[in-house]
């Protein structure tokens, strides 16, 4: 389920700058949304998807990205495994 994954008890009790948090966890959900799109830009041609369901993909993908960055404490990995802060 979507509630266990999504890490709203520590978001709303983190204590550290909140500019930089959301700022590492749009970065790191950015990166990740990227390479899911490039591993699917072959089978984007051979499958019709609506926009609602790759919409609500993308909202996973943040969530446990969010997850993440949290546990890291700002610290993440883009797609490439670089480290970043």
């Amino acid at each position: 389920m979507m509630k266990d994954k999504f890490p709203l008890y520590e978001i709303i009790n983190y204590k550290g700058n909140r500019y930089e948090l959301v700022r590492a966890c749009s970065l790191r959900a950015y990166h990740l949304i990227l390479k899911k799109k490039e591993e699917q830009k072959g089978n984007e041609a051979d499958i019709a998807s609506s926009n609602k369901y790759n919409n609500r993909k993308d909202m996973k993908v943040q969530a446990i990205a969010m997850a993440e960055v949290l546990r890291n404490k700002i610290k993440f990995y883009n797609a490439d495994k670089e480290k970043n802060q």
